[in-house]
């Protein structure tokens, strides 16, 4: 799918990241996006299903953690509610473009370490195949902090192997939790 990610930053700075999403079951996926305009991704997540990696490439910096064991997604429209607040507000569109309307107070995990207080969830869900269309983070205000998009999506189709593989480049440092972080190699 084509992926969008729109964050609102405490300051009020708005940041703006697209690029491309895949994911592949059981638990595999890979995230290349960028910032509007650049053809080289900024910030890249590839996760085996076992080992996830976090390449923030303007920092030179890896993160290896372990994989989650449902890593979320278009796949899972309700992975990151606290399912008893779940409520369905209404239906919208028509045909391939109808969805679902939800909102829901967002699990802890989903707004730990946010820089803005999150309130609820809003998250259009695609009547046809149940995949998400927009996941969207809201203050006590209920205006926008955080937007997640994914259109013209695709499924069942074939995956490139090596999709879901990564090998840190030579010139990045990567951190692992619990180990201290490696120097990044000094440029000459």
């Amino acid at each position: 799918a084509k992926f969008t990610l729109e964050a609102k930053e405490e300051n009020g700075e708005e940041v703006r990241l697209e690029g491309t999403v895949i994911f592949e079951k059981p638990n595999r996926r890979r995230l290349n996006l960028s910032n509007p305009g650049e053809k080289e991704a900024s910030q890249m997540i590839v996760s085996d299903g076992t080992t996830e990696w976090q390449y923030d490439v303007a920092s030179k910096t890896v993160y290896k953690i372990k994989a989650t064991a449902d890593i979320p997604g278009p796949h899972r429209p309700f992975g990151e509610v606290k399912p008893e607040t779940l409520r369905f507000v209404r239906s919208m569109g028509e045909g391939a473009a109808a969805v679902s309307r939800f909102e829901a107070a967002p699990l802890p995990a989903v707004v730990e370490g946010s820089p803005v207080t999150i309130e609820s969830l809003r998250v259009d869900v695609g009547q046809k195949d149940g995949l998400v269309r927009e996941l969207i983070l809201l203050d006590p205000k209920g205006e926008t902090v955080f937007t997640q998009r994914y259109e013209d999506i695709q499924v069942n189709i074939p995956v490139a192997q090596g999709t879901f593989a990564f090998t840190p480049p030579a010139d990045v440092r990567v951190v692992e939790p619990g180990q201290p972080a490696q120097a990044a190699p000094e440029k000459p």
